[in-house]
């Protein structure tokens, strides 16, 4: 994982906006920061992309500044709880008519805990240049991401910040308590099998993650009876 502040170029950002002109849009003005995009038209397909991609240098969401449903709100904090995205920014992106730019959400006004507020649809070159202020200025958390109650909680060190190896079959990990301890050869194979995971599995479980927290919210689901749910 690389170190922040991080070098952008040649990085990639997940971008969820709910229209492909737009999406198109986004890719060609990122293009001009040597920024890839993992499009998604929706937070299921972009926790897929989260969690199944590289560490990325940024996340762009389309969404209303108001957030009445909360569900951007939700999304961020899963990402900022994420021991392995918490450093990337999160930005807003909110539909702005013609004519309305001065009156537009700023972040002051903005309800989800996001790190920065863009405006739809794309203006070149602005909207690269916005990006790339907001991407020099960010400063990112450095050892804890913040609990759901504001609270903070130490991020376990992830496998590929493991410091060197000290002896055969020995390495030294930093633990959930924040202090170096030594472990063996066992359990270094044991800390290796979350990175050889096949893709696709990592995929459907972020997949299946997101389907139940929809499904948490839906009234109707909540009131079938067991036996009106299809097994």
């Amino acid at each position: 994982m690389s170190e922040w502040p991080m070098e952008w170029e040649g990085k990639s950002c997940v971008v969820c906006v709910h229209d492909k002109d737009s999406l198109t849009d986004i890719q060609h003005s990122l293009k001009m920061l040597k920024l890839s995009v993992r499009g998604a038209t929706d937070l299921v397909h972009a926790r897929a992309e989260l969690i199944s991609g590289e560490e990325p240098a940024l996340i762009l969401v389309e969404g209303d500044a108001e957030d009445r449903d909360g569900v951007i709100r939700d999304f961020v904090r899963s990402v900022k709880s994420h021991p392995s995205l918490y450093r990337a920014p999160v930005c807003l992106m909110v539909q702005v008519e013609e004519g309305e730019k001065e009156s537009a959400p700023s972040l002051a006004q903005v309800s989800a805990p996001v790190d920065g507020v863009l405006h739809l649809p794309v203006e070149f070159p602005n909207f690269s240049r916005e990006v790339r202020r907001m991407l020099e200025q960010y400063v990112p958390p450095v050892g804890a991401v913040a609990n759901g109650d504001g609270s903070e909680k130490v991020v376990p060190a992830p496998l590929q910040e493991v410091a060197p190896k000290v002896g055969a079959g020995v390495k030294v990990e930093a633990p959930l308590g924040g202090q170096s301890v030594k472990t063996n050869g066992v359990s270094n194979v044991t800390s290796q099998v979350a990175r050889l995971l096949d893709r696709r599995l990592v995929v459907a479980y972020g997949l299946q993650l997101a389907i139940l927290e929809q499904l948490e919210r839906d009234e109707r689901f909540l009131r079938a009876e067991a036996d009106e749910i299809p097994s």
